[in-house]
């Protein structure tokens, strides 16, 4: 009989343990109680910082150990801001090198990809930091560019949680928006854009009539534009030393891209476009210039120049 009782404690003693280990599971469950976060903003614009450092706070009424991390909806390969067709290229971060990519659950993310925090005692905040970045890209088309995604946020850490859990999950939304832009540049014929060479000259020698001379002005745009030109002596050469008058003027004339241009002292639009977007390498407009009847003007002697402006303007 000893015997008998010996082994039902035996029996008893296996089942207290068993209700032990259920007890510690509960214990878990109540201090993540009431665990949820709220983001620092929900709507942020890139034009005010390209790369803002944003929070969020996870709080919980609970008390003890309690774990959890946060992820983001993806693909992280295409995470875009979208304007009509156009998109635009954002990542996110989970550090403030822009190394470690935040990725969602579908991607396998190792902890370095996920955002994660540990509750102990009697704490009832965290607060955590994530790191978009936006690049600007003057190339893109103009307009305004929008995009939202989802974070969600699951109890206990990611080698163990449990994924049937229903997360908490709130939208951030970004707004950039698109400037219309363009740059001139005035370059040797066939030559590349180079930002900020404004100037060209155009050097005759010995004026002979017919004599051709050009360049290139080439654009860099994301939106249309208008494009204007004046000259200082209305489409003539002027004797820098000379009068007024009709023998110290020399004729040319001047096309852009293949169109005749008539050259007054104010300026003309002679050229425009509404392509948003200039090609690979800019839109090229050549400019030719070739030297008049020399016979009928009978010019002085002397040197002769004009200036012609070339104004842009994007709409």
């Amino acid at each position: 009989m000893n015997q008998m009782m010996n082994q039902c404690l035996r029996f008893l003693f296996v089942i207290v343990l068993f209700g032990y280990g259920h007890h510690s599971w509960s214990a878990s469950s109540t201090a993540c109680k009431g665990l949820s976060f709220e983001l620092q903003t929900a709507l942020i614009d890139l034009n005010l910082d390209p790369a803002p450092p944003l929070q969020m706070t996870v709080t919980r009424t609970g008390n003890g150990t309690c774990e959890f991390f946060l992820v983001i909806d993806g693909p992280s390969t295409n995470r875009v801001l979208t304007h009509g067709s156009d998109t635009y290229p954002i990542q996110m971060y989970t550090n403030p090198g822009h190394t470690n990519i935040w990725m969602s659950l579908t991607e396998g993310p190792t902890a370095v990809n996920v955002i994660s925090g540990n509750f102990s005692g009697n704490s009832s905040q965290i607060t955590l930091t994530y790191y978009p970045l936006f690049i600007p890209n003057a190339a893109k088309p103009n307009g305004p560019y929008t995009g939202g995604f989802s974070i969600s946020l699951y109890q206990d850490g990611l080698s163990y949680y449990d994924p049937t859990q229903q997360p908490q999950s709130k939208n951030v939304n970004f707004k950039y928006t698109q400037e219309p832009y363009i740059d001139i540049a005035l370059v040797d014929t066939g030559a590349p854009f180079v930002a900020g060479d404004r100037n060209q000259t155009l050097n005759f020698g010995n004026l002979v009539t017919g004599t051709t001379l050009g360049c290139d002005v080439v654009l860099q745009h994301n939106a249309g534009y208008r494009l204007s030109m004046s000259s200082a002596n209305s489409g003539q050469l002027k004797n820098t030393n000379g009068a007024l008058t009709s023998f110290n003027l020399v004729p040319y004339s001047l096309t852009l891209n293949g169109s005749p241009i008539t050259l007054t002292s104010l300026p003309q639009e002679v050229n425009s476009s509404s392509t948003l977007n200039s090609p690979l390498g800019g839109t090229r407009l050549p400019v030719s210039v070739t030297i008049g009847n020399l016979t009928v003007a009978k010019p002085l002697p002397g040197t002769y120049s004009d200036t012609v402006t070339i104004s842009v303007s994007a709409y």
